[in-house]
């Protein structure tokens, strides 16, 4: 036993002193002395820790895989692992954030913080505001958890300004961080394009930020010549970047390189985009669009026509985009085919009462004839009608409100409300009009004949609120049968007993009682406020107490007449005479 714990011991030494030797071959540089220490290692232990090892290896193998870009061999590495424990979880929800699966990384950024205790957690609060800013921009509408940050970390505050500007809020964003993409989008022109350029002119800053700057600088100056166009969009389209831009970044710059294209003329250019964005980023919508575009610049109106009623063709109205529908209608209004722009209009659902589409219907309306408006859905039409007649009212523009309201109530001639606004309408215009439609109104016995008179008389619930009445009503209990008769034949009826009123001593019933009986003391015409005898001095010593001014040159130095002294009558006290003063007593020992 001796031998076998002096045998364990060397080996714990032996281990310790390699650990250490492996530590210092690190810091010099000696990779191949690293090697033979790492076998020794490795040779020395006894198998005991075969599954940590086992782990850390995997870790190591999926670092190197995640350095290398090789995101999913990385995230299959980590999850082939048995069990994973804290830096293994950091890193697989590093890799997940790569991979742009925002929530599965945020899930385990929350565990990670919850379970970790080193001083890496200002590191890990910024990875997870990053995953949180990026699940801002996919759901906008669905705020998560606002984290503390620390305003000294550049990383932090960055973070929190990408979130901030996720949700639209651009003003505390550049209170966070004055980013150019805020004063862009504040419409604040001069100050983005100010910041971009230098930007653009630093040598120190990464590629990846020249390109978000250059792409953002092009969309900002429309009137940038066609060499710098292209020089900026080629920069921010090269394969550098892939790996280090995510989707949505990616597909920005695919976009906006379209555009530019389309703009120079390169039509193939323009091609090749398309089929990226629909094939590389499913964007059917966008590539339709600049499809479209495209046969439009070519001067092929009429082919972008055909092409867009063959896509819609087989689709029903919820299936289709907004944007290309949108499309379609314009291209009909530059044909002048206002028809077919209407129904297109028409043919949205709910979209088509918002107000940008209203705007574009009214004057349509008016172009087409009215056997066509009234082929459109019943529900569209009311809600069209309803909004048209409330646009010119609230214009002042009765007589065209009143085309709308006619037609409103022939299509529901059922709805009181239609029929009220349209006899309000022609009480501004036509009276006798107005009082004719007013008979057509149904009776006022009508509207009274299924009102409780006795519930809405009971004003208990006006004053104390509507809980209180369902409470009154919930608490009467319907007697039991026989329970009354059995009362009355015990008990008897139950008399009141009226107590006699006490009147006030000296009691004059013929002298009216004082009007002010029922007033607050304070109130009451007699009443005198005793004085506060704390606050008498108040006023002593307070205010000015003088002020030494140089403006002596100002003043009229001259002696005034003196006035004589009016003589003080005596009183009858003082008419004996003053007491004398003691005299001083000398005294011992002075001689003077």
């Amino acid at each position: 036993l001796q031998n076998m714990s002096s045998r364990t011991h060397s080996t714990e030494t032996t281990l310790r002193q390699s650990y250490y030797e492996l530590k210092k071959a690190e810091k010099s540089g000696d990779y191949e002395r690293a090697l033979k220490l790492c076998d020794r290692i490795l040779k020395l232990k006894d198998g005991a820790d075969d599954v940590a090892l086992l782990c850390k290896i995997k870790r190591g193998k999926s670092y190197c895989l995640y350095r290398l870009n090789m995101l999913e061999e990385a995230a299959a590495m980590l999850n082939s692992s048995p069990q994973l424990d804290i830096v293994s979880k950091e890193l697989l929800a590093q890799i997940l954030y790569r991979l742009e699966k925002s929530e599965e990384s945020y899930k385990l950024y929350k565990e990670v913080l919850r379970n970790s205790s080193d001083g890496y957690d200002d590191e890990r609060m910024a990875n997870i505001n990053a995953v949180i800013s990026e699940l801002q921009y996919q759901n906008p509408s669905k705020p998560l958890v606002e984290l503390e940050i620390k305003p000294d970390s550049y990383e932090h505050i960055y973070n929190e300004s990408c979130r901030l500007i996720a949700l639209n809020e651009y003003e505390k964003a550049k209170e966070q961080l004055i980013l150019a993409y805020c004063h862009q989008m504040l419409g604040e022109i001069t100050e983005a394009g100010n910041i971009l350029n230098e930007i653009i002119k630093k040598k120190n800053v990464s590629m990846v930020v020249q390109a978000v700057a250059s792409n953002n600088l092009v969309c900002l100056k429309k009137d940038m010549n066609v060499f710098e166009l292209k020089k900026r969009m080629k920069f921010c389209m090269t394969s550098q970047l892939d790996r280090q831009l995510n989707t949505r970044q990616k597909l920005g710059i695919c976009l906006n390189g379209t555009l530019v294209s389309l703009q120079t003329n390169q039509f193939d250019a323009v091609t090749r985009s398309i089929e990226i964005l629909s094939k590389t980023y499913g964007r059917d919508d966008l590539a339709i669009l600049c499809e479209m575009a495209l046969m439009s610049a070519k001067g092929n109106a009429g082919q972008a026509e055909k092409k867009l009623e063959e896509i819609f063709a087989n689709k029903s109205a919820g299936e289709c985009s907004l944007a290309p529908r949108l499309a379609q209608a314009q291209i009909f209004i530059n044909q002048e085919k206002f028809e077919k722009a209407f129904d297109v209009l028409t043919s949205l659902a709910e979209n088509t009462l918002r107000p940008a589409i209203l705007s574009v219907l009214l004057p349509l309306c008016h172009m087409v004839n009215n056997e066509r408006t009234m082929k459109c859905d019943k529900k569209t039409l009311v809600g069209f009608l309803q909004e048209c007649a409330s646009f010119y009212t609230k214009n002042n523009d009765v007589k065209t409100a009143l085309i709308y309201l006619k037609w409103l109530h022939d299509v529901q001639p059922d709805d009181l409300n239609a029929l009220v606004n349209l006899i309000n309408a022609y009480m501004l215009i036509d009276e006798r009009k107005a009082e004719e439609l007013s008979r057509t109104l149904p009776d006022f016995d009508e509207f009274v004949r299924d009102l409780n008179v006795n519930a809405l008389e009971n004003t208990n619930w006006l004053a104390l609120g509507s809980k209180y009445a369902v409470k009154r009503a919930t608490r009467t209990e319907t007697p039991k049968p026989g329970a009354t008769a059995n009362a009355l034949i015990i008990g008897g009826k139950t008399r009141k007993r009226r107590r006699k009123v006490k009147l006030p001593k000296n009691f004059d019933p013929n002298v009216p009682p004082d009007p002010e009986r029922w007033l607050p003391k304070y109130e009451r015409s007699g009443y005198r406020k005793k004085k506060d005898k704390r606050t008498k001095d108040r006023d002593i010593g307070r205010g000015t107490q003088g002020m030494i001014s140089d403006d002596t040159t100002n003043l009229e130095m001259h002696v005034s007449p003196k006035q004589a002294a009016a003589p003080q009558a005596i009183g009858p006290r003082q008419m004996h005479p003053a007491p004398q003063k003691p005299k001083k007593k000398k005294r011992p020992g002075n001689k003077w």
